[in-house]
């Protein structure tokens, strides 16, 4: 009879011990899905932020892209206003303009676009830091004049004929 105690006391632990690692597995399995979860709410929070940031980051563009053309409107005036006073100053003929030095508007632009700073602009450019501070202005101006005027320009953008000119 001690025997057959012996052999269900047996028979229990390896019951107990069975059920232990089958209850180890589940709680495993468990800590795994809420991790899971966990990682997976967190990568949708970060996704919702990287989202609000494009956002802002757009709407600061969109406004700096319309100050910057309201600044080369606003140049642009000035220009003319210029030489409406200054009759006597000879224009440059069309052919000369092509062997004049040609202001690199294009990456004057793209590296202010870059987050580079006037100083900056020009020591990569070799252009003289009032060149590079005219071409922001001017863009900024026409910003500016198709902002509050969007029946002078077609698209109500910024349009790039006159880039890569001195005009």
């Amino acid at each position: 009879m001690e025997l057959f105690f012996l052999l269900v006391q047996a028979a229990l632990l390896i019951l107990a011990g069975t059920m232990v690692l089958r209850v180890r597995e589940e709680l495993q399995l468990l800590v795994r899905q809420a991790t899971s979860q966990q990682q997976s709410e967190q990568i949708k929070r970060l996704h919702e932020e990287l989202q609000q940031t494009l956002r802002e980051v757009r709407t600061t563009l969109s406004e700096a892209i319309v100050q910057l053309e309201e600044r080369i409107t606003r140049a642009e005036q000035v220009l003319h206003l210029l030489e409406a006073h200054m009759p006597d100053v000879p224009e440059m003929p069309p052919d000369s303009r092509s062997t004049a030095q040609r202001v690199p508007v294009e990456r004057i632009l793209a590296l202010a676009d870059a987050g580079r700073d006037v100083k900056e602009i020009a020591r990569l450019t070799g252009v003289a830091e009032g060149e590079v501070s005219l071409v922001l202005q001017l863009r900024a101006q026409r910003a500016e004049r198709s902002h509050t005027h969007p029946e002078e320009t077609s698209s109500g953008n910024f349009t790039r004929g006159n880039e890569g000119t001195d005009e």
